[in-house]
């Protein structure tokens, strides 16, 4: 049996490291395309409601900008290593 396809889980940081060398292992055994997903959260801020709710939009901002930059650095890692070990992504 061979796969046409391989999805990986990619985080920001080097833990993912040797989940993505894995999937670039088995990518390449079974000539397979590899697509890395990643998503970014955004934990809801704890605020007092009668204590200045209007920054709440700021406070969300800031937390929405920091998980896009937490994928992109995944998504730059990821190209990282699959573009080194030469695999199809």
């Amino acid at each position: 049996m061979t796969y046409a396809s391989l999805l990986v889980a990619v985080e920001d940081g080097t833990e993912s490291d040797s989940r993505l060398e894995l999937a670039c292992d088995l990518a390449l055994t079974f000539d397979a395309h590899l697509t890395g997903l990643c998503a970014g959260s955004i934990a809801p801020p704890l605020y007092d409601p009668l204590a200045g709710g209007a920054m709440v939009g700021e406070l969300l901002a800031l937390y929405r900008d920091a998980a896009e930059a937490d994928v992109e650095r995944a998504r730059a890692r990821f190209f990282e290593i699959v573009q080194a070990r030469d695999v199809e992504a």
